[in-house]
């Protein structure tokens, strides 16, 4: 709870700093950032589980790996996207996630083609989740 009211009080501060200076740029580059950023942040950690089957042991069924971009994938998720292999070996650090999806790619599902791709796959699923609580998206395991 401290953390919040710090990560508040900052905000606070810079808005009240922004007003004395008279810019609006403190605002900008300090609190504008995660009232965009966090909706984004949001949807592509939902990417990782959503709409996939909750109940198995196989993280294939559980769990997709989609290829993002270099800035969204490395510089602001910390290769998470590769999510399927840091559920299976999880002790490989987050800059190595890209070679490893190299070398196990064969065993595992075809990884989405980037952000759109996987929304496009997930939320479809969701919706039919909400109305079907037992249905999941299947993706094609190689065997």
């Amino acid at each position: 709870i401290w953390t919040s009211r710090i990560f508040m009080l900052i905000k606070i501060l810079v808005i009240v700093w922004a007003f004395i200076i008279g810019s609006f740029l403190p605002i900008m580059f300090v609190v504008l950032p995660q009232m965009y950023g966090s909706p984004i942040l949001q949807l592509t950690t939902m990417l990782q589980h959503g709409g996939l089957k909750a109940d198995s042991w196989d993280h294939r069924e559980s769990t997709r790996t989609v290829l993002l971009n270099p800035i969204h994938g490395w510089l602001l998720y910390f290769n998470m996207q590769y999510h399927i292999e840091h559920h299976l070996f999880p002790q490989v650090p987050f800059y190595n996630l890209p070679k490893l999806h190299k070398v196990i790619k064969d065993q595992l599902p075809p990884p989405n083609q980037g952000f759109i791709d996987g929304l496009v796959e997930m939320i479809p699923a969701i919706i039919k989740q909400s109305k079907n609580p037992q249905y999941y998206y299947s993706k094609k395991i190689p065997v």
